[in-house]
């Protein structure tokens, strides 16, 4: 299994028993990690989980907060703020008390960038849904994912140096159930890191899925963005996991193909070099909006005046992330159709995010 940071959720498909498990609101901010103040204060560089591979950008040294991204970045929270969280590890998500898209642009204002807006961090909270043992959290493995490449090794040695001035207390691998009992305890008195609740479900499956259904209706009636799950019963691991999974219902909206963005190769897997990269649409209220999720086959490029694929590739292969000439269309999606895409809130201006395509549109 590939390796993270942090403990990561798979996605419900109706595919578990949910019986006698936890659910809870699922919050879209962004995640944190806690690691109880042990690094603060010191340069990023002596951190032996940090991402530094971009920080020869920055002009300054990056001293560590102990306030961590999932990709081992640093959060430049203020002393202040820092000086109100506990002593223990914490894994969370860094927010607001607010709920929606609009939101969660308005905290990642605040908390982006290497000089805090301080006079805005009265309005940031660390939710927090897991005390993360340090001994998982650091065992040596290596991570490779997209942006974050470490090999991690002797970090808990490296930790245990540093206790002179932190008072961690390591922790056996528990059940969930008995990490956020302690949990709840222990953070009474950090009003700053409010622990998520938490609701047992029924130990009747058909109950179950049921009380997920109507919880995550409410929420996202209240502009939330969906649902978690947990079974009550689990470990902790650095992976993506079964036992911790994520409810996100998303609606449906439909657009006018009007163009088409050619694709290209990355680093990070993408093949779409001589393909259509995205689909561009303009939405019944006339803002324009790009969208993914194509199979290849859906992605080839073609002339309108004949097949002329060739000649379609070849343009896209020397033109990489380019909106494509009127005469080019994509096979299956002509200028003028309408298709269907999935989208989860919208954004202050009123643009669906998370959009991709879902279906095209055959009743017109």
């Amino acid at each position: 299994m590939k390796r993270y940071l942090l403990q990561k959720a798979g996605t419900y498909k109706g595919q578990r028993c949910l019986a006698g498990w936890l659910m809870s609101e699922k919050l879209d901010f962004h995640r944190c990690f806690w690691d109880g103040g042990v690094t603060r204060g010191l340069p990023k560089s002596d951190v032996p989980w940090a991402n530094c591979e971009k920080d020869e950008r920055f002009i300054n040294e990056q001293y560590a907060t102990g306030l961590w991204t999932q990709l081992g970045n640093v959060y430049h929270a203020p002393d202040w703020w820092l000086d109100e969280l506990p002593n223990i590890p914490l894994d969370g998500e860094l927010g607001s008390l607010k709920r929606g898209v609009s939101a969660r642009q308005e905290v990642s204002k605040i908390i982006k960038g290497n000089a805090p807006l301080e006079e805005y961090w009265h309005e940031i909270y660390i939710h927090v849904f897991d005390i993360p043992p340090l001994e998982t959290v650091f065992e040596d493995g290596v991570i490779d994912i997209p942006n974050y490449s470490k090999i991690l090794k002797g970090c808990l040695p490296w930790i245990e140096a540093q206790i002179w001035h932190y008072d961690y207390r390591p922790q056996p691998t528990s059940r969930y159930q008995s990490v956020m009992t302690r949990g709840v305890l222990e953070l009474k008195g950090y009003p700053r890191c409010p622990w998520v609740e938490q609701l047992q479900l029924e130990d009747w499956e058909d109950v179950a899925a049921v009380q997920v259904q109507n919880f995550c209706n409410d929420i996202t009636e209240q502009g939330g963005e969906g649902v978690m799950l947990r079974d009550p019963n689990a470990m902790y691991v650095c992976e993506r996991v079964k036992h911790m999974l994520k409810v996100k219902p998303r609606e449906d909206m439909e657009g006018t193909v009007i163009g088409y963005i050619t694709g290209r190769e990355t680093a990070k897997g993408s093949k779409l070099l001589g393909l259509m990269g995205s689909l561009v649409l303009q939405l019944d209220n006339g803002q324009r909006l790009e969208i993914s999720g194509f199979t290849d086959a859906e992605r080839a490029l073609g002339h309108t005046n004949g097949d002329g694929h060739i000649a379609s590739t070849a343009w896209a292969v020397l033109n990489p992330e380019t909106e494509c000439p009127d005469n080019m269309h994509a096979k299956l999606f002509p200028r003028g159709c309408r298709v269907t895409f999935k989208y989860r809130g919208v954004s202050k201006d009123g643009v669906p995010q998370e959009a991709f395509y879902h279906r095209e549109r055959l009743d017109d």
